[in-house]
């Protein structure tokens, strides 16, 4: 027989964690990875451009995605999904980030359309 555990709850903008603890977020929680170490939470882009977080199982925000280079006025983050190791992250605009679920720190990115299609090292 398989088993499901489920380590969190996630309704509108608050997560509940299976130690009980709540965390109550800015805006609607859009998508949401578990890392392990990590939840990743994409929110409604209406809050704010920085709005991808990372939490540990605990409810401490471990970091909030970087503002990011924008073609128009706002870039805010459309997009979450795992990809291997890493959260995906996609913008308004075409920017497609590979972040670290634990730190938050962008390991590679790259331009949907526009500047480059090539991954490329952000630093």
């Amino acid at each position: 027989m398989n088993e499901i555990t489920v380590n969190f709850i996630v309704n509108d903008n608050e997560i509940e964690l299976a130690g009980g603890q709540r965390v109550t977020m800015s805006g609607k929680i859009m998508q949401f990875v578990d890392f392990g170490e990590a939840i990743v939470l994409l929110i409604d882009w209406m809050v704010t451009n920085r709005n991808v977080f990372g939490i540990n199982h605990e409810g401490r925000q471990l970091w909030q995605i970087a503002e990011q280079p924008a073609v128009h006025n706002d870039n805010p983050c459309t997009h979450l999904e795992r990809r291997g190791a890493h959260a995906f992250v996609g913008t308004w605009d075409g920017l497609e980030l590979l972040v670290e679920p634990l730190t938050g720190q962008i390991i590679k990115e790259r331009r949907e359309r526009g500047i480059t299609t090539e991954w490329i090292d952000p630093s």
